[in-house]
């Protein structure tokens, strides 16, 4: 407000708040997913580049304390490899060893991979809103500055669980899947969240921004 003023400027119309964010292409009228009683299908998307190495860790965890666990969940889990995560080979050849792990690279849309899923795990970032969209639960967490203060919002707001800051988190990848499995045995609260994440985000935001701005100059 200041800069304009100081420049004898008029202000702009600021557009604020989730009503106006730009989703991609397919978020708009998104069907409410079925809430299963039981998880059947997790999403781990770890960004373009998983800095931390989230991925590996979880997959080795996964085939190693918690193995027991893993195979008597009988959760499929579906490992979208971003294009610079220097892991994926690696990930590609553990995950071809069980019939319980899949891995997908380079995607050229995300949004089908998310719906077939119960559950999602992903990065504070704005795939988040995507996710909202859709209604998919979600644990989120933080892997950069510009993370925090939207990992704790989505939290507090009751619209997803979060693992919080993870850099330097010897423990990630037990504490992620123990986050998980406790979120897929509460149906009630996946069904309370999915409600929220919908109610926040519908996916609209692009032509809420054109259409409102159309009407500012027509007033």
């Amino acid at each position: 407000v200041g800069l304009y003023g100081k420049a004898g400027l008029p202000l702009p119309k600021l557009l604020l708040g989730t009503k106006y964010a730009p989703l991609r292409s397919g978020y708009e009228d998104c069907t409410a997913p079925v809430i299963a009683s039981k998880v059947q299908d997790i999403c781990i998307s770890t960004g373009g580049t998983d800095p931390i190495g989230l991925s590996k860790a979880l997959m080795e965890y996964l085939l190693g304390d918690a193995k027991q666990a893993f195979e008597a969940s009988q959760i499929r889990f579906h490992f979208l490899i971003g294009s610079g995560n220097p892991d994926r080979d690696e990930l590609i050849r553990m995950a071809g060893e069980e019939s319980n792990l899949y891995t997908y690279y380079d995607l050229p849309e995300v949004r089908s991979l998310f719906t077939k899923c119960d559950l999602i795990l992903s990065a504070a970032g704005s795939t988040l809103y995507e996710i909202c969209a859709l209604g998919v639960p979600c644990i989120t967490y933080a892997l950069a500055d510009n993370q925090l203060q939207g990992e704790r919002a989505f939290e507090e707001e009751g619209l997803m669980r979060s693992l919080g800051d993870v850099r330097g988190d010897e423990n990630v990848a037990r504490n992620a899947f123990e986050s998980l499995m406790e979120l897929a045995n509460d149906p009630v609260k996946r069904a309370e969240m999915s409600k929220k994440m919908r109610m926040l985000v519908d996916g609209k935001g692009s032509k809420s921004a054109v259409f409102d701005m159309m009407r500012a100059d027509l007033c």
